[in-house]
């Protein structure tokens, strides 16, 4: 896999990750759960979501417009592993807060690591 290859699989990634975001709202009941929180809160919670989502679009964004440029130059392989960093710490968080008895945490741990690999590979390459 070249470098630029790995960066696209980052963007692919990001953008099913952003997907993701958005179906939070039906796949964790928010409408119902959120209500129940302070109205503080369940607005922290949904911008909070909803500016990570942006994130990704923007990762993914970049991925797919600026492969070269994300492996090629300093500033990209900063941002490249910015995002690698990102993933692990991801990765770390998921233990802690979910922790991994559950499959579905299971898998998730793992695919942070599809982030961290698609973002370190070139970022060292």
């Amino acid at each position: 896999m070249t470098p630029e290859t790995a960066v696209i699989a980052g963007g692919i990634f990001n953008a099913l990750i952003a997907v993701f975001h958005l179906a939070f709202w039906k796949l964790f009941r928010w409408r119902d759960e959120v209500a129940r929180m302070s109205r503080v809160n369940g607005a922290i919670l949904q911008v909070m979501n909803l500016r990570l989502t942006w994130f990704f679009i923007l990762f993914a964004a970049l991925a797919f417009i600026f492969p070269a440029e994300l492996v090629n130059t300093a500033m990209g392989k900063t941002l490249l592993g910015a995002m690698a960093i990102f993933w692990l710490m991801r990765a770390v968080e998921q233990v802690i807060f979910f922790g991994l008895s559950q499959p579905a945490s299971k898998i998730f741990f793992a695919s942070c690591f599809i982030g961290v690999a698609a973002n370190a590979f070139p970022a060292l390459a």
